[in-house]
């Protein structure tokens, strides 16, 4: 009896750890680039990486970040035109878009990650500027509000 139990535990471990993978992932392309100088190998489409910075440049190793646009939030009918952000990703400028600014009494707020409001204020323009030059790399959130309501929530990321 106890023969036939550690048997059928060596097997179900052996069994269960032949569809391990460890360190793999799929990514949508890549490949290997070659030149006196050295050579480079790329990957597509996952979302980890490091960045080093020398003398002769920068390269941000690993698997690389992804290019993206992300509306959070929209409630339909809230705005009476279309609401846009970009650039995005963005390395310190941002403009929103939106028609007739004035008539809908619209109001922009910048959030860190950490939920702290950065910055508030009134949107009177087709087309606002808003700077994050002197903020750190990394992700924020720009909400759009109509009279002190939550219309448009955006996800910025800062390169």
């Amino acid at each position: 009896m106890l023969e036939k139990t550690t048997i059928c535990v060596i097997l179900l471990l052996v069994l269960g750890l032949t569809g391990l993978d460890a360190q793999n992932s799929i990514n949508a392309g890549g490949n290997n680039v070659l030149s006196s100088g050295g050579s480079v190998s790329y990957s597509i489409g996952q979302t980890v990486y490091t960045f080093n910075i020398g003398q002769s440049g920068s390269v941000a190793q690993g698997v690389q970040q992804p290019y993206e646009i992300s509306v959070l939030t929209e409630l339909v009918g809230a705005v009476d035109n279309e609401i846009s952000i970009y650039p995005n990703p963005t390395n310190g400028l941002i403009f929103l878009n939106v028609e007739n600014p004035d008539e809908q009494n619209l109001v922009f707020q910048l959030y860190n990650m950490q939920g702290e409001l950065l910055l508030e204020n009134k949107i009177n323009l087709n087309e606002t500027k808003i700077s994050m030059i002197d903020l750190p790399p990394t992700l924020y959130f720009v909400k759009v509000l109509k009279n002190l309501e939550e219309i448009a929530t955006f996800k910025i990321i800062k390169n």
